[in-house]
């Protein structure tokens, strides 16, 4: 199993794409979303919503949802790409 970490601003259009399909996929066990936006979204199934009170960047936002992974296998994912699950 895999845990998948996106940082996002929830700016890209591929984002709700991307979701669907690491829902869809049964090696993904969780979907660790770092929202930089605030946006005020909730956490349902596998995904995992982390709200930041301010953008924390990127690089800073993967080491956070590395430390909170549940599983050993990571992906550390953008979430302006979609990629065959």
């Amino acid at each position: 199993m895999f845990s998948v970490i996106i940082p996002t601003l929830w700016k890209s259009y591929r984002t709700a794409s991307l979701l669907a399909d690491l829902e869809n996929c049964p090696l993904v066990g969780e979907i660790i979303i770092i929202d930089n936006a605030n946006s005020g979204y909730q956490s349902k199934g596998k995904i995992k919503i982390l709200s930041q009170k301010k953008n924390i960047f990127v690089n800073p936002a993967w080491n956070l949802g590395v430390g909170l992974a549940k599983f050993q296998q990571v992906c550390i994912a953008n979430d302006d790409i979609n990629f065959d699950t």
